[in-house]
């Protein structure tokens, strides 16, 4: 479900990136809960770790020796890359088991778009989502919302704070902003 965009222009970009999103690697989901992934569309032509997921979340709290990297192809003639990003269940469930995915991808300009994987967050309860996305300026669009348990959220401060090229947000139905 698509929230209606403010032009007409900035939503058929958000449409087609997210027929892109729906479409890449849905056959390779990995269903034996080793890992815990999604993918992103990134502008950048940089593949090592440290240059796509550079905010502490990863390089701190999961640790980038737990995360592993696949390129796939890119879109548009190259233009833009897509990485499927694994990273150990056992790791992200320890890692984040005081519910804080703040700052997450804070300040990550690069990345275009990111499709988390429908269990991407199950068993995880997520209570602090600020600044998960501030400053990522050239997200056009991101799944977060559809398989993210929002019950148990209390912090969504500047979750989307300066993503300027944002214009929809996908939501479920189980979308709730009670706490």
């Amino acid at each position: 479900m698509l929230n209606v965009c403010k032009t007409k222009a900035l939503f058929f970009i958000t449409i087609n990136i997210l027929s892109v999103i729906n479409t890449i690697g849905m056959d390779e989901r990995n269903n034996n809960n080793e890992f815990n992934e999604f993918e992103i569309i990134t502008n950048t032509y940089d593949i090592k770790i440290e240059k796509i997921l550079y905010s502490e979340f990863f390089s701190k709290k999961i640790g980038y020796e737990n995360i592993i990297l696949e390129l796939k192809n890119g879109v548009n003639n190259d233009e833009y890359k897509i990485i499927k990003v694994k990273i150990k269940s056992q790791v992200l469930s320890e890692a984040t088991k005081d519910g804080d995915f703040s700052k997450m991808f804070c300040n990550q300009n690069n990345l275009i778009a990111i499709d988390f994987s429908e269990d991407f967050f199950d068993d995880i309860n997520v209570k602090n989502i600020s600044y998960m996305f501030y400053n990522c300026s050239s997200l056009l669009a991101t799944n977060v919302l559809e398989y993210l348990n929002t019950f148990s959220i209390t912090n969504v401060c500047g979750a989307f704070s300066n993503c300027t090229s944002l214009a929809c947000l996908p939501y479920s139905n189980n979308f709730c902003t009670r706490n």
